[in-house]
């Protein structure tokens, strides 16, 4: 199976701990082409200077690297999957990424269509909420042929009453600012898993992980223990615990305070 690993770049230098994400990477996986897409126009020489050699460079427009809702409709397009269709795996490598072993080809053997870490609700701790789903976006797997095949589908896929519960949760004020956006989803737009057409304001690994993994009985994404073989974030210690100890491929987030204490044993 071929694979590429693709790094998202917005800013025109990294941290310390960014680069050492990188050479962790480029050290355990020499195999496979490294990618960073970039917005059109950014200066990313400090980028050809100090990984010119391991990395190339894919750009796309700029206005989708405005914001995280902007960066979410690239990785929910066809313009986003199709430039990589040459290759079967693409491995989604953020600057905040760690990878501590190279088991990206016996992944690809498992037949999944997307992979990455459990996913929990936000709660203000590391061991997270409730379990919404497997695939947190910052290092994942997506099988190009399937995303693809989704995108070009045209089914809803995020539900009616998921569209109610987000937009009841806000007040007067939320709802006169997001009552345009409710309508245009109601009556069917946003809400579909065609390319172009799914502009729901779900994080882009949610939709993945959880809505077009309900919507289509082919699109085969681990459970929450499998998954954390893979790669953890949040529920670090008991997800550890259930893998009896052993590390997964990899992490997210490893540097963020509420994070670096747990990884700091590990790295």
């Amino acid at each position: 199976m071929s694979i590429v690993t693709v790094t998202p770049i917005y800013k025109t230098s990294l941290t310390s701990f960014e680069q050492a994400a990188l050479m962790q990477l480029i050290k355990l996986v020499p195999e496979y082409p490294h990618v960073f897409i970039a917005p059109e126009g950014m200066d990313v020489d400090y980028y050809r200077n100090h990984f010119g050699q391991d990395f190339i460079f894919e750009f796309f427009e700029a206005d989708y690297f405005k914001s995280p809702q902007t960066y979410n409709a690239l990785l929910r397009s066809r313009h986003f999957f199709g430039r990589f269709e040459k290759f079967s795996y693409l491995v989604m490598y953020h600057t905040d990424a760690w990878i501590f072993k190279n088991e990206l080809a016996k992944w690809t053997e498992k037949k999944y269509a997307y992979i990455g870490a459990p996913i929990y609700a936000y709660n203000g701790t590391r061991q997270g909420g409730e379990y919404i789903c497997t695939g947190q976006g910052g290092f994942s797997m997506h099988h190009i042929p399937s995303a693809i095949k989704v995108l070009k589908s045209n089914i809803t896929v995020y539900p009616l009453s998921e569209l109610k519960k987000w937009y009841c949760q806000y007040n007067w004020k939320g709802k006169l600012r997001y009552g345009f956006y409710f309508l245009l989803s109601y009556f069917g737009k946003n809400r579909s898993s065609k390319s172009g057409n799914n502009g729901v304001k779900v994080n882009e690994d949610v939709w993945w992980g959880k809505y077009v993994a309900e919507s289509f009985d082919w699109y085969h994404v681990p459970n929450e223990k499998e998954a954390a073989k893979f790669s953890m974030e949040f529920n670090c210690e008991a997800l550890l615990n259930g893998n009896d100890g052993e590390l997964p491929m990899g992490t997210h987030q490893w540097f963020k305070p509420l994070f670096q204490e747990f990884w700091s044993k590990h790295l």
